[in-house]
């Protein structure tokens, strides 16, 4: 017994919103190839509208994983589908790792207004998921 891909849905017009950093570049490439596809993919389009599945979602983790250290749990990758909210944790948790191995700031320090506004977004969005699994999960 053999399994075809489903059909992937037309691509619209419009342009797809490419990725803004290189953790958003390397997940567009990922989901081209986890996909079959030679398509753009925008970091705003859904991998299950795209015709991704759950053994893509696994595979995506995995790689994720294997390639960042950070081990992104398939419920985000189910809640928020997207390369631009998959990106920004994987940011985050690459952020936060960051700064507790520089104990004393200096990678702080060294970041631009706008990368700190982006970290602080992103630790805000993290925190706040994990309170939702806190609540939600006992």
């Amino acid at each position: 017994m053999t399994y075809e891909h489903p059909a992937r849905p037309a691509m619209s017009a419009v342009t797809p919103a490419g990725p803004r950093n290189p953790v958003e570049a390397a997940m567009v490439r990922i989901w081209a190839d986890l996909l079959g596809t030679t398509e753009p993919i925008g970091v705003h389009d859904n991998l299950f509208g795209l015709g991704g599945g759950s053994l893509a979602a696994v595979r995506f983790a995995a790689w994720t994983a294997d390639t960042y250290g950070v081990y992104l749990a398939i419920y985000h990758i189910v809640a928020t589908p997207t390369i631009a909210a998959l990106a920004e944790i994987v940011s985050a948790d690459l952020d936060s790792a960051r700064i507790a191995e520089d104990g004393d700031g200096a990678a702080l320090a060294a970041l631009s207004d706008e990368e700190l506004d982006d970290l602080l977004r992103a630790l805000v969005a993290a925190r706040d998921r994990r309170r939702a699994a806190r609540a939600g999960g006992g």
